[in-house]
C-alpha cells in the first residue's frame, strides 16, 4: 500500500477509495444469486481497506509530535465506530421488522420453517 500511496498521492488514493465504496452497494443492486455477491463484497472490502493505511500516513505527517496518541486516537475512534454499528443498525432495523413491506418473507412463530410468501396470503392448514 505504501508504494500506492507515494506513487497516487494521499488524495487521490482516498478520492478512488470513496469512488469505489459507493459503487460497490450500488452493484448489489444488479445481482442475482448468492455467487455473484461474492467479488462484489470483496471489491467493497477493498475499499474499506484502503483508508486504514492512508488515514494513519496523514495522520503520521499531521501530528508529527504525537507520534503515539494521534495515531492512538485514531484506531480508538474506529474501534468505536466498529462496536456501535452492528447494536445501532440491528436497534433501527428491529423498528422495522413490522413494517409492511419491508420483510415480506418472514417466518412467523409456529410455521415449523415452511415458505410462507407474502403476508396474509398464505392457507392455514388446520
Amino acid at each position: 500500500m505504501r508504494g500506492l500511496l507515494d506513487h497516487l498521492g494521499k488524495r487521490e488514493l482516498l478520492i478512488a477509495s470513496g469512488a469505489v465504496f459507493l459503487s460497490a452497494p450500488l452493484l448489489c443492486l444488479f445481482i442475482n444469486g448468492p455467487l455473484r455477491l461474492i467479488p462484489v463484497r470483496f471489491f467493497h472490502g477493498t475499499a474499506t481497506a484502503i483508508p486504514g493505511p492512508v488515514i494513519a500516513a496523514m495522520t503520521a505527517v499531521r501530528f508529527a509530535g504525537k507520534t503515539g496518541e494521534a495515531p492512538g486516537q485514531y484506531s480508538s475512534a474506529t474501534l468505536i465506530g466498529r462496536t456501535l454499528a452492528p447494536l445501532v443498525g440491528g436497534a433501527v432495523l428491529s423498528d422495522f421488522v413490522f413494517y409492511p413491506g419491508l420483510m415480506p418473507y418472514q417466518k412467523r412463530s409456529g410455521d415449523k420453517g415452511r415458505y410462507m410468501g407474502k403476508p396474509g396470503t398464505h392457507r392455514r392448514s388446520w
